[in-house]
């Protein structure tokens, strides 16, 4: 992620550096061509997993039907701690299970 911030950082400093310069003499108006070409590989430091539970009833008394939900975000810095917060989500009754970010 640092990487990636300084990687914009560099991009827009260079980019910014022709507001510094005087303008030309000849009366013709600056101009100032950027073209660039950039790639930052990152390997992924942190997850947020989501998982939710929905119950619904059809034939609950005086009441016709309702659905209820929740949903819990679980931020994990430790990757490999994925698989087992999502098992332990659904061994504890999630029933809507959510993406990974």
């Amino acid at each position: 992620m640092q990487k990636i911030l300084y990687a914009i950082a560099v991009v827009l400093a260079l980019s910014t550096s022709g507001r510094a310069q005087s303008p030309p003499v000849s009366g013709q108006p600056p101009v100032l061509v950027v073209t660039g070409n950039g790639r930052v590989l990152a390997a992924p430091d942190e997850t947020t997993v989501r998982l939710g539970i929905v119950r619904e009833s059809r034939d609950a008394p005086r009441i016709v039907a309702y659905d209820a939900s929740n949903t819990v975000s679980v931020r994990l810095q430790n990757l490999s701690l994925v698989g087992p917060v999502i098992d332990a989500g659904l061994k504890a009754g999630a029933n809507q299970p959510g993406r990974s970010t």
